[in-house]
């Protein structure tokens, strides 16, 4: 059973869901067995399919963690909108070492950023049929930078928008150091 972290100020209560996407290859060549994929939504999705955004957490951080910048009249408005955000492989809502039961603990496999991605992908074209997607939202806890081997360069959001750092944080990755190159192995541009 899953524990969800009790609600906080300022976080959006929304119905959370679970995306049963089987065995998740791994880039290693590995495998996360029966994994799930956490995520909530806001909005409605149009009919062409063109209003979808993704909000990527934190690598510890769960769906909440941009919750300041959805709302009417905000930078990820439901009206106009359809936000997906996802908790992370690993945070323990999504398919984590602390959730499985078949790889408990220490018997997790190793995965990576690009691993994530991966998962997204398959929640949103796979689960969700969406091929393409408005913009990607990425906060950020650590730089992807240190934990990836290669450079990324971010490509195929409708309109070029990789991501909104209203405060000047850092939360929030760009253009030079963002998600990695999966991003543009998945994410076709228009």
């Amino acid at each position: 059973m899953i524990k969800y972290p009790p609600m906080q100020p300022g976080w959006i209560d929304a119905p959370h869901r679970m995306a049963e996407l089987g065995d998740l290859k791994l880039e290693s060549g590995e495998v996360i067995r029966d994994y799930r994929q956490s995520y909530v939504a806001h909005g409605e999705l149009n009919g062409d399919k063109s209003n979808a955004v993704l909000i990527c957490a934190s690598l510890t951080g769960n769906h909440h963690r941009l919750d300041f910048l959805i709302g009417e009249g905000k930078a990820l408005d439901p009206s106009r909108d359809f936000i997906v955000c996802t908790d992370p492989i690993g945070n323990g809502l999504s398919t984590s070492p602390s959730n499985s039961a078949r790889q408990p603990g220490m018997q997790f496999p190793r995965f990576t950023i690009r691993d994530m991605v991966n998962a997204q992908h398959q929640l949103l074209s796979g689960q969700l049929g969406i091929a393409r997607l408005r913009r990607i939202e990425i906060a950020r806890g650590v730089d992807a930078r240190a934990v990836q081997p290669r450079p990324v360069r971010p490509v195929g959001q409708e309109r070029g928008e990789l991501a909104h750092d209203p405060l000047g944080h850092g939360w929030t990755g760009h253009p030079d150091d963002s998600f990695d190159d999966s991003l543009s192995d998945h994410w076709q541009s228009p």
